[in-house]
């Protein structure tokens, strides 16, 4: 189930701060967020569990991904010092590496 949340920002001034860094003071208008008052708190709070859950299921699935991404890395990172190593002893036997 998709969700569209309409956000509304309204730029009230800008700054710099001592490290001359721009410092922006933003407003959010209410319109988007309206629904929610409408919610009770069990609604709201069934709402956050969900997104949690999801949350959750996501950072799982990028473990895995991040897994699998190192161990692909140490695969092909194994492959191709042999490659190299390949490509040395070859050049000896045709004589244009020692």
């Amino acid at each position: 189930m998709n969700h569209i949340l309409r956000v509304e920002f309204k730029i009230i001034k800008f700054d710099l701060n001592e490290y001359n860094s721009m410092i922006i003071y933003i407003t959010m208008s209410s319109n988007g967020y309206s629904h929610y008052h409408k919610l009770t708190k069990d609604d709201l709070i069934s709402m956050i569990e969900k997104r949690d859950n999801e949350i959750k299921k996501i950072q799982e699935k990028l473990r895995g991904v991040t897994e699998l991404k190192i161990q692909y890395y140490e695969y092909n990172k194994f492959h191709m010092e042999e490659i190299t190593r390949l490509d040395r002893e070859i050049g000896k036997y045709k004589g244009l590496r020692k």
